[in-house]
């Protein structure tokens, strides 16, 4: 993800993060990515970045979870304002319905990238937020304050049906 002025362009993955400073070439700081994960197995796939705060979806291994191997999770982060690493401040995890096919998905093989687990995120300037995931035909709609972004707050979710693909990519337009 790149800040909307594109001075810090951000790497994240499930070992490591990293931070490139685009007015300071010679400066790219990493670390190991259970420092900013609240669940150590953590796999990014999906991130954006706005002025004051960042939305990143992935998948962490769920151990007590007797039916989904892989469950998502998204993630609201903040950012340190000397180092501008990132700080994880709220999570929410998408619960399928009991009952519906969804609710079945063992997701064994998320920890391998396959175009079936593509998520997406956009972020608009009001602090709306979309995240898309694919796999379970499903777009969410969160907002976050801007001036405080500390809680990701969900709105609602859109489906449509049982087919596959509805969240590939989410993306606000400007004048509708």
């Amino acid at each position: 993800g790149i800040d909307p002025q594109g001075v810090r362009a951000y790497g994240f993955s499930n070992e490591f993060i990293l931070i490139f400073d685009s007015q300071n070439t010679s400066s790219l700081d990493s670390w190991n990515g259970s420092l900013t994960w609240p669940h150590d197995s953590f796999i990014p796939h999906a991130v954006d970045i706005s002025d004051n705060f960042g939305v990143i979806a992935g998948f962490f291994h769920n151990a007590t979870n007797p039916t989904a191997k892989y469950s998502p999770m998204i993630y609201l982060m903040n950012f340190n304002s000397s180092n501008h690493h990132p700080i994880t401040v709220d999570q929410y995890q998408p619960i399928a319905t009991p009952g519906t096919w969804q609710n079945l998905l063992i997701n064994e093989d998320a920890d391998i990238y396959s175009a079936k687990y593509d998520m997406s995120v956009s972020i608009d300037k009001q602090g709306n937020v979309l995240v898309g995931m694919q796999f379970i035909n499903r777009v969410f709609f969160f907002s976050v304050n801007i001036t405080n972004p500390i809680r990701l707050n969900y709105i609602s979710r859109f489906t449509n049906g049982r087919s596959l693909g509805n969240g590939k990519s989410v993306a606000w337009l400007n004048n509708g």
